[in-house]
């Protein structure tokens, strides 16, 4: 059987089936992957040029290696977001048509953080690009969120904890016996806290991070909690393992005498 349409002509994709005046915003186009850079893909969808979707339209969750997603040669479903018949540019998504809902609540989301006479004075909200609107959640380090699981990876849950901004919970993060992917199904709602905050991307704890330093202080006797505890040890301590005492660290030195009769004993 032959490859489809895209017959014999290598990875040019797809052959020209439609003009600019055929393509409608909003519809879905069978195509194939022709060329993948950093910023994106390009696809072919059989109109005069091949489309781009742009790395943020690749997949619902937040992509680190446009690689791991697409390869060249891929057959694709995209949708077509705009096109511009005088420079030739096709902009297309991959992502979940979820967009109109997720844009709508994601402007609510941002009005309400928002003081009322900014709200007024905005004028038009204009569209901005999928990549600042990941980071125009306001959260800081330590904030306690409420979050749907939207994805499994194997090193860990996305979570959605606003519309269009997805974090991940890896999987250390989940302290359970077992298959950690139990814990959290896609779907299922959970209280999370932000854990780190690199550009666009969010780490997230199930435990408060400011917390989680103080229990593993107090757990620790504060005569032993000089400088001879070193991390691992306190790691150890707060997982419950028995540490021997650091060196010093004892309440009474045993009498040098006493000590030293010992193995005469």
């Amino acid at each position: 059987g032959g490859r489809g349409r895209g017959g014999g002509r290598g990875q040019r994709g797809l052959e020209q089936t439609m003009t600019f005046d055929d393509l409608v915003a909003g519809n879905e186009y069978a195509g194939k992957v022709v060329a993948v850079k950093e910023y994106g893909a390009f696809v072919s969808i059989g109109a005069p040029s091949d489309g781009l979707v742009h790395i943020s339209e690749v997949a619902d969750e937040y992509v680190e290696d446009i690689n791991a997603i697409v390869s060249v040669g891929q057959d694709v479903t995209c949708r077509l977001l705009s096109f511009d018949s005088d420079t030739k540019k096709i902009q297309l998504s991959m992502r979940s048509p979820r967009e109109e809902g997720a844009d709508a609540a994601e402007a609510s989301y941002e009005d309400d953080d928002m003081p009322a006479e900014r709200q007024r004075n905005r004028g038009p909200r204009t569209k901005r690009g999928r990549g600042e609107e990941r980071t125009a959640l306001k959260v800081r380090v330590g904030d306690k969120v409420t979050g749907t699981v939207n994805n499994l990876a194997d090193f860990g849950a996305f979570i959605t904890i606003a519309p269009g901004q997805d974090a991940l919970l890896h999987f250390s993060k989940i302290e359970v016996e077992g298959d950690w992917t139990e814990e959290v199904p896609v779907g299922k709602e959970l209280e999370v806290y932000i854990a780190e905050i690199k550009g666009n991307k969010i780490n997230l704890s199930l435990n408060d991070p400011n917390e989680h330093v103080d229990t593993v202080a107090t757990d620790i006797d504060d005569t032993q909690a000089d400088h001879q505890w070193n991390d691992m040890m306190v790691a150890l301590k707060a997982a419950g393992i028995a540490v021997p005492e650091p060196t010093g660290a004892a309440e009474e030195p045993a009498p040098v005498e006493a000590a030293a009769e010992e193995p005469a004993a």
